[in-house]
């Protein structure tokens, strides 16, 4: 009888130790993910490579994609960047120098500053990915699974992120929770090369609606050059001045002619 008690006693147990074992394991792995995010070797000049999705749950699951490729370089006086996106068949670039800015069109070449452009990468690449990513403490503390795996000489932590705390944690997405279109999946990935630096990054937030999807790929790091900036050819009060023009010419090819009314 006080074998069978004891048989008993340890079967209970194995879960337990399992689970406790298992919880032990991801708070390493946390731990483990946020000290990678705190030793990232500085960095002077680096392209990014982002490549950005919107999926709307419709019938036809469409589908809005865009590609930019920025450029980072802080080793001057200023720091610079460039900006190429694709967007559809829209092509588009700035250049920025310090609070300088160029906006490349396929007819003129518009300047102004990085305020009134509204370009937030130009304040470097360490602001950008952390628009992209957070705060790797705000990360560790929502998420609710890590995975560790190696792939192609990168060491991969995969967070999936606790819906509650991470809405909690930032102000659009309450906003859309409030809109009834609350997050439904959030996983960010971050890709290690062997040296420490971020080559990788993937994020994926999914809402009742909606699934909006990154994929960045950091590469030629400390050896990214930016271009100068352009020549250019007005300025941004005349670029405001050229819309407001081609908004009327358009707005006015959409009024029903005094023939069409009068029929």
């Amino acid at each position: 009888m006080v074998g069978c008690g004891n048989q008993q006693s340890s079967t209970t147990a194995e879960p337990e130790a399992f689970a406790k074992a298992t919880e032990q394991a991801q708070e390493e792995l946390l731990t483990e993910f946020k000290e990678m995010m705190e030793r990232v070797p500085v960095c002077k000049s680096v392209t990014v490579t982002a490549e950005e999705s919107s999926v709307f749950k419709n019938d036809n699951d469409e589908t809005i994609s865009s590609k930019t490729v920025y450029k980072f370089d802080e080793t001057g006086l200023k720091p610079r960047t460039s900006a190429e996106a694709e967007i559809g068949d829209v092509k588009l670039a700035y250049y920025t120098e310090g609070d300088d800015a160029v906006y490349v069109t396929d007819g003129p070449v518009y300047s102004g500053t990085t305020e009134q452009f509204g370009l937030d990468f130009s304040d470097g690449v360490h602001t950008y990915l952390k628009g992209i990513i957070g705060e790797p403490g705000v990360l560790v503390d929502c998420a609710s699974n890590v995975e560790k795996t190696e792939e192609d000489e990168l060491t991969l932590y995969t967070l999936t992120l606790d819906i509650d705390k991470y809405t909690a944690t930032d102000e659009a997405l309450q906003y859309w929770a409030e809109a009834g279109n609350p997050l439904s999946d959030a996983l960010i990935t971050v890709g290690f090369s062997k040296d420490g630096s971020i080559c990788s990054i993937d994020k994926k937030l999914e809402y009742k609606d909606i699934v909006a999807l990154w994929s960045l790929v950091l590469s030629d790091h400390d050896n990214t050059v930016v271009d100068p900036m352009p020549a250019a050819t007005k300025t941004y009060e005349e670029m405001e001045a050229d819309m407001a023009e081609k908004f009327e010419e358009a707005f006015a090819d959409e009024e029903p002619s005094d023939t069409a009314e009068s029929n």
